[in-house]
């Protein structure tokens, strides 16, 4: 299996994930017929480079239609990292790096 191309929320650094990188996991429940069946799908990357190794975790809630075989997302959350705040080095004061790590909270 190929790798897919990924940049990491912490390092920045472009990658190349591969299936010992990421972990897809998804659960399913029917709720009834008016709302049908809704599935949970959450996802764990970690940075394969080797001075990060951060962990970068996502979920979704998809609703699925049966008739048609597909999902229609209805929310999307990144849990890890918090926000899309880029990491900023220590030279940077510390004051403006929290005001920024606020402001991407704030936009998300």
């Amino acid at each position: 299996m190929g790798g897919k191309n990924w940049t990491c929320s912490y390092c920045n650094r472009p990658c190349t994930i591969t299936e010992n990188d990421i972990r897809v996991l998804s659960g399913s429940t029917w709720i009834s017929p008016e709302y049908g069946q809704y599935r949970s799908i959450t996802t764990i990357i970690v940075c394969p480079n080797e001075k990060c190794r951060q962990r970068t975790i996502s979920l979704r809630i998809v609703q699925l239609n049966n008739r048609a075989q597909e999902m229609h997302q209805l929310f999307a959350w990144q849990l890890l990292p918090e926000s899309e705040a880029k990491t900023f080095p220590d030279y940077i004061p510390e004051k403006l790096r929290q005001d920024y790590q606020e402001a991407c909270l704030l936009k998300s």
